[in-house]
C-alpha cells in the first residue's frame, strides 16, 4: 500500500510577467537609467523563461511614460487596469502571436 501525501502542490507555469513599478526620480531622468533598468529587467525576466510581459501605464499622453514604454516597444493590449491604466504588452522573442 502506497503513503499519501499529507499535503498537496500546485504549481502553475506560466510564460507571462508583470512589472509592477519602475521609477526615476524626476532630477535623475534624461540619463539613460530608466531605459537600462528596463532592459535589464526584460533581460532578466526573459532568462526566465517569460515571453509576455506586461505593466499598466498611465493613458495620458502627456504624462512621461506614456511615450517612454512606446518608444521602446511595448504595445496597447486594449485593456484599462482597475487603477485606470492601460495595460502594455511586450514580447521577449519573436514569438509573438
Amino acid at each position: 500500500m502506497r503513503a499519501r501525501p499529507s499535503h498537496r502542490l500546485l504549481l502553475r507555469r506560466t510564460d507571462v510577467g508583470e512589472i509592477v513599478v519602475l521609477a526615476i526620480l524626476p532630477e535623475w531622468e534624461g540619463r539613460g537609467i530608466g531605459k537600462r533598468l528596463l532592459a535589464m529587467a526584460i533581460e532578466e525576466l526573459a532568462t526566465l523563461g517569460l515571453a509576455r510581459l506586461f505593466l499598466g501605464c498611465s493613458t495620458d499622453p502627456n504624462s512621461r511614460s506614456y511615450g517612454f514604454y512606446r518608444r521602446l516597444g511595448w504595445r496597447s493590449t486594449g485593456q484599462i487596469d482597475a487603477a485606470g491604466d492601460e495595460i502594455l504588452e511586450y514580447f521577449t522573442s519573436n514569438d509573438e502571436p
